[in-house]
């Protein structure tokens, strides 16, 4: 709003999307300072997000900040599903705190696939990746995607999303319909991810302009469009890419 602070932050537009232990493991580890920003202190990590077992709506992990020990290593991960294997450790905004064998699952498919989104060449990452299962090491990304979905983790969720990337990746035959999907839950995310929105609908994009229905190019445009509008605002009416966007939708 008028008047407020304007920042930039030191994590990538994708590291931003991470769960909050993951960013702050980062921040002290690149710039030397455990971040207490608005975000990192909310009661709920909006980066964790599984379908309730109850109603099926949607329901946040709460938020276990890290912290160092006096060596500097991880004392508190918001993303372990040990630390947070409790009741209430997850909550519904319309069932109110979950019970412990409710969570156990959802934490549990986590858990499971952590390893694998965690050291996505897309994030930034800390030491050596950790080996994940065999199953899942093998399987296909569009099945991962799917038993991800199934086991409980929400659309919000980023690694329903770092799985969503790796779909298209795998087969181009699904990337608009991937990138539609990303787009759409980062529309509804806060502010956080208004760069990496913008990103996607730039990839979608291009990613319909290549296939060259004259819907699909519509499509196309509309993208362009709100991408740049967004970059101009991030980034003023001047910056190469606000220009270079407006640009491709007179060409189009």
């Amino acid at each position: 709003e008028e008047g407020e602070e304007v920042t930039i932050s030191y994590l990538s537009p994708t590291d931003l999307c991470l769960p909050t232990g993951d960013r702050q493991e980062l921040l002290y580890s690149t710039k030397g300072f455990l971040c207490s920003c608005s975000r990192c202190t909310a009661a709920h990590d909006f980066a964790r997000a599984f379908r309730c077992p109850r109603c099926g709506g949607e329901a946040l992990a709460r938020t276990t900040p890290w912290q160092p020990d006096d060596e500097g290593d991880n004392v508190g991960d918001s993303s372990s599903s040990a630390a947070t294997l409790r009741d209430g450790a997850v909550v519904c905004a319309d069932c109110g705190d979950l019970r412990a064998e409710d969570v156990a699952p959802l934490l549990a498919a986590e858990a499971r696939l952590r390893p694998w989104a965690r050291f996505r060449p897309e994030f930034q990452s800390l030491g050596e990746a950790p080996t994940p299962e065999k199953e899942v090491e093998e399987a296909s990304a569009s099945d991962l995607l799917s038993g991800a979905q199934v086991a409980g983790l929400a659309d919000r969720h980023w690694i329903i999303d770092a799985l969503r990337e790796a779909v298209a990746a795998e087969d181009p035959k699904r990337a608009a319909e991937m990138l539609r999907q990303r787009v759409a839950v980062h529309e509804v995310s806060s502010g956080y991810c208004i760069t990496k929105r913008a990103r996607l609908q730039i990839a979608l994009a291009e990613a319909l302009c290549s296939r060259g229905s004259p819907e699909e190019l519509r499509e196309a445009a509309a993208a362009y469009g709100e991408a740049a509008v967004a970059l101009g605002v991030l980034f003023g009416d001047d910056h190469p890419e606000h220009i270079a966007y407006w640009k491709q939708i007179a060409d189009d």
